[in-house]
């Protein structure tokens, strides 16, 4: 009964050091987000801005970390940015992520041990850490996991890691699978993972979606 996204920000209105939310779109679905954006309220707490990126297909996105760049260029951003993908359920509190980078002063990145290499093997980022939970390296959807540590398409990003972006993509980076940044981010300073106890819910596929939302009509239906 609720649009993915409106949980996403039940989230983030938890969290007081949030003081702006970017949502980046592609031209083809800008006014769906609009309208919904206006059916919420842009009263509500932090203001939200919805970003067009001018594109109408998929060959011509600009992809995850292209649309990171338009948002870091078009706001002239300077501030820790925390990055979050729109596919997916998060049951934990994104506070502790914040309060996890506080303490590490350095990019974070939530990661799941998900005990088996087989359930990372060409579907998930993988991260291996060393003992203080520093990453030495993430690679995206490998086929021999080097760990069976799930690397999460989310992250906080320090302030002095926006202008790496725009290298990064200048030099050639994908520009669509925001793990692989990651991976360069790392290899340029320190990133810690963040271990979260419960997986997140992935929501990228029509299947995945459904058992979403079986799951969430089941606990809405609890007394």
């Amino acid at each position: 009964g609720r649009p993915l996204i409106d949980y996403t920000l039940d989230n983030l209105s938890s969290c007081p050091e949030i003081d702006e939310i970017l949502l980046v779109s592609n031209a083809r679905f800008a006014g769906q987000f609009e309208s919904w954006h206006e059916g919420r309220g842009k009263q509500k707490s932090p203001p939200l801005t919805i970003l067009n990126d001018g594109t109408t297909s998929n060959a011509g996105r600009l992809g995850g970390n292209g649309d990171l760049w338009l948002a870091i260029r078009q706001r002239e951003l300077a501030d820790d940015l925390l990055v979050l993908p729109s596919d997916r359920i998060f049951e934990f509190a994104l506070q502790d992520l914040v309060d996890f980078f506080r303490e590490k002063a350095a990019a974070v990145n939530a990661c799941f041990d998900t005990g088996d290499t087989a359930v990372i093997r060409g579907r998930y980022g993988c991260a291996s850490l060393d003992k203080t939970s520093r990453i030495l390296e993430i690679e995206e959807k490998p086929d021999r996991p080097k760990s069976t540590v799930q690397s999460l398409s989310l992250y906080i990003y320090p302030a002095s890691a926006l202008p790496l972006v725009g290298r990064y993509l200048e030099e050639g980076g994908n520009r669509d699978a925001p793990g692989f940044l990651a991976s360069w981010l790392c290899s340029q300073a320190p990133m810690y993972a963040f271990m979260l106890s419960l997986p997140c819910l992935d929501v990228g596929t029509v299947k995945a979606y459904r058992e979403a939302d079986a799951l969430y009509r089941t606990k809405l239906q609890r007394p």
